[in-house]
């Protein structure tokens, strides 16, 4: 009898150590997703007193933001759908080159437009949308870095997290197409007259750098890293 019983002792006990192995791998927690782009968009006007161009959303945990140069003046709000982006950097330079980036947390999903407004017309109008899942849905955004000046170089050290992905937009004098720097992706390219308008995504580190080499000139730029969730 206990020649017979031991089997059965032996049976039980890797049953057991197999349904403690069951349920300790359903109580590990599921890897979070990581951010993605999901798709970018455009737009371009000369002289307007608003821009206006389509852009398609989609996934969970989503972020679109916003990138805009321009000339004569800030704008006064960007909305996709009807809801309005938060401003999160400005920068300009010689009352004539302007940049700005705007974030939305949960943008509607489809394919919706895109509205940047200014207070009267405005000259040499771009800008672009890129829109993100796996995202932030509380801190959608780090903190920004801008720069202006005059120079062959626009520059700015982005602050981020292994996993973010840092975007920019730059805005310089010339008609010379400016040179993208390392490790950057560009996004984003326009030439209204005699300005270079330009804009770029790059992994996200502990100090993302964003650079172009360009004509020397007036330039701006801003920055900033969009969280992963």
């Amino acid at each position: 009898l206990i020649l017979l019983l031991i089997p059965m002792i032996c049976f039980a006990g890797a049953l057991q150590e197999k349904q403690k192995a069951v349920i300790a791998k359903k109580n590990v927690a599921a890897p979070a997703a990581s951010l993605e782009i999901d798709a970018t968009s455009s737009g371009t006007s000369v002289d307007a007193t608003s821009i206006t161009w389509s852009h398609t959303v989609s996934g969970s945990d989503r972020v679109i933001f916003v990138g805009v140069a321009n000339q004569t003046a800030q704008p006064t709000g960007v909305t996709y759908n009807g809801d309005a982006l938060t401003s999160v950097f400005t920068a300009s330079q010689a009352d004539t080159y302007y940049v700005s980036g705007w974030v939305l947390i949960a943008p509607d999903t489809g394919a919706h437009d895109i509205v940047v407004s200014y207070a009267g017309t405005t000259s040499g109008i771009n800008g672009y949308g890129i829109s993100f899942t796996g995202a932030h849905q509380t801190t959608a955004v780090g903190t920004p870095a801008t720069s202006n000046g005059w120079g062959s170089t626009s520059t700015i050290d982005v602050t981020a997290e292994t996993g973010d992905i840092v975007v920019d937009i730059m805005n310089y004098g010339s008609s010379t197409e400016p040179s993208i720097g390392a490790n950057q992706t560009q996004i984003h390219t326009a030439n209204p007259g005699t300005t270079y308008q330009k804009g770029s995504r790059e992994a996200g580190a502990s100090t993302t750098t964003m650079s172009w080499t360009h004509d020397t000139q007036n330039h701006a730029q801003g920055g900033v890293a969009i969280k992963k969730k």
